[in-house]
């Protein structure tokens, strides 16, 4: 009795140990069998609509009410997969499942085209702004040439100015060096003449005292006293 109550107790843990296995290995193999059928949509966040309009559903199955029709190469985002069911989040907003096989992972050629379109009138739009920033440039430079030819010219007048005060200074200081050497050989000359008239001057005097002093010897009334 023993015995078979422990056979009955080993089996059941047997079965309960069983399901645990399968659980697990179902968790385990399920993304890989999904992987290996579906590589492209288990692998991608995103997928496209690859034919016409196709129902999104309320819930993972047929029996499931239509919420919302999106047309081929509509862009999905999954958010988590049941069996041939994707639950993905529509462009609205919304939440809804699609049938697995009705989506791709590969970008179509319209979406390709719609984002080199893009892409092309973006560079356009960042070429056109290019070219309003060289335009500015070229004024910019074009005003700058103009400050610095008219700093040069003013430049240019300024040292012709210094340049013509500097011989001003030069001529006005010569012709004050002019006006004190004239001014020196004049007093030097007036100098020389007043020294010449009154040594004339002294020599007259002499000489007419002189005079007088004969005068005054050859005169009858002091030759006795010269006698």
């Amino acid at each position: 009795m023993r015995f078979k109550k422990f056979n009955f107790i080993k089996m059941v843990l047997f079965k309960e140990n069983l399901k645990i296995v399968i659980r697990i290995t179902h968790f385990l193999l399920l993304p890989l069998a999904l992987v290996l059928l579906f590589p492209e949509v288990a692998l991608s966040k995103n997928v496209y609509v690859s034919g016409g309009s196709t129902n999104i559903r309320s819930g993972p199955g047929l029996e499931n009410s239509v919420i919302e029709v999106v047309k081929m190469d509509q862009v999905l985002k999954i958010l988590k997969e049941e069996k041939d069911w994707l639950n993905v989040l529509l462009p609205s907003g919304k939440e809804g499942w699609i049938f697995r096989k009705t989506v791709k992972a590969e970008k179509p050629k319209s979406v390709i085209i719609v984002e080199h379109k893009d892409t092309i009138d973006r560079q356009r739009s960042q070429i056109e702004e290019l070219k309003k920033n060289i335009e500015e440039l070229k004024k910019n430079v074009a005003e700058t040439i103009k400050k610095k030819e008219k700093l040069s010219f003013e430049l240019q007048e300024f040292k012709l100015s210094q340049d013509q005060l500097i011989k001003d200074k030069e001529k006005s200081d010569n012709s004050r060096k002019i006006f004190l050497i004239t001014g020196w050989i004049i007093a030097c000359l007036i100098g020389l003449i007043l020294g010449f008239l009154a040594g004339q001057f002294r020599l007259f005097m002499e000489n007419k005292r002189f005079a007088k002093m004969v005068e005054v010897a050859k005169d009858p009334k002091y030759q006795g006293k010269f006698s």
